[in-house]
């Protein structure tokens, strides 16, 4: 296991390597910035989910352990090439090469490279999951929902931002476009989170029936 623990070391900087959308776009402070392992880990139990939210006969197109390896895994490749925001337009359109063409490439030679360095110490088919189309529904449901949560949190900490509306609005948009029984009541909930702009109260550590003053009256 010589080798997997070297890379398992490599990995541990995922808790570190923070993801820079919203300090390229908006000048998000570094410190509100959530790290690649703490995005990889929302997407993985998103995921989880909504499989679990699945119709019984979606769930037997999809296979739980394919698509939680790829929601761990997909990102691992960012501890070489660093969280790249190749899928913005904007981002895409200072570049003359296709940068999000040219990013998935050089991620999968990143995951080669992972793959021969441990080969021969345990399988490595969890770093090549070939998805079918519903689940890559689910992961990019998951992917885009995690983003979500995270836009939403920025406006929770009160970050005014003219450009934080238009990136929601698109990523909103990409989100409703997923063919998913759950995505337009889970959209839903995300448009009514953003009309209110308060985070709810904890329904675990602020249960009105446990207070002294339920109605926090003065």
């Amino acid at each position: 296991m010589k080798n997997t623990f070297k890379l398992v070391q490599n990995l541990q900087n995922l808790n570190r390597i923070k993801r820079t959308g919203g300090n390229l776009a908006l000048g998000l402070p570094t410190e509100w910035n959530i790290s690649i392992a703490e995005h990889s880990y929302t997407v993985s139990y998103l995921a989880m989910m909504f499989y679990w939210a699945l119709p019984e006969a979606l769930k037997k197109e999809v296979d739980l352990g394919k698509i939680l390896s790829y929601c761990l895994v997909h990102d691992w490749k960012e501890i070489v090439l660093g969280d790249i925001p190749a899928p913005s337009p904007s981002f895409a359109s200072f570049w003359e090469i296709d940068i999000k063409e040219a990013t998935k490439k050089a991620g999968e030679k990143v995951l080669i490279k992972f793959r021969e360095m441990i080969e021969g110490e345990m399988e490595t088919i969890f770093l090549n999951s070939e998805l079918n189309e519903t689940e890559k529904k689910i992961t990019r449901a998951a992917d885009i929902g995690a983003y979500l949560f995270e836009l939403q949190e920025w406006k929770y900490l009160g970050y005014q931002h003219e450009g934080w509306e238009m990136i929601w609005y698109n990523v909103i948009g990409w989100f409703e476009k997923i063919d998913l029984p759950f995505v337009p009541q889970l959209a839903t909930e995300f448009k009514e989170a953003y009309k209110r702009g308060t985070k709810g109260a904890s329904p675990f550590l602020a249960q009105g029936s446990k207070q002294e003053n339920p109605e926090h009256k003065i």
